[in-house]
């Protein structure tokens, strides 16, 4: 997992609770706040995610050429039918 997407959720969560705060009380700039806080960390969640989906498609792209170099050796060396 991204540490992006640690980091982002905490800081989305730490906007709910200060933008609730505001809420409650009534200020409006802790409102303001929060809300530009867990908008950045929503952000950040994603960016996270984004970070993750790519390492994930690469790693995957790699293990299958990976494969297919197998693959094609074991062909060479065994001559079965099925290559």
């Amino acid at each position: 997992m991204e540490k992006d997407r640690i980091a982002g959720s905490a800081q989305d969560f730490a906007g709910k609770i200060e933008g609730t705060v505001g809420d409650i009380s009534g200020d409006a700039k802790p409102q303001a706040a929060g809300r530009v806080r867990e908008a950045t960390g929503t952000a950040q969640n994603l960016y996270g995610q984004a970070k993750d989906a790519a390492r994930e498609a690469t790693d995957a792209a790699i293990l299958s050429v990976t494969a297919r170099k197998r693959l094609r050796r074991r062909c060479r060396t065994t001559r079965s039918v099925r290559c």
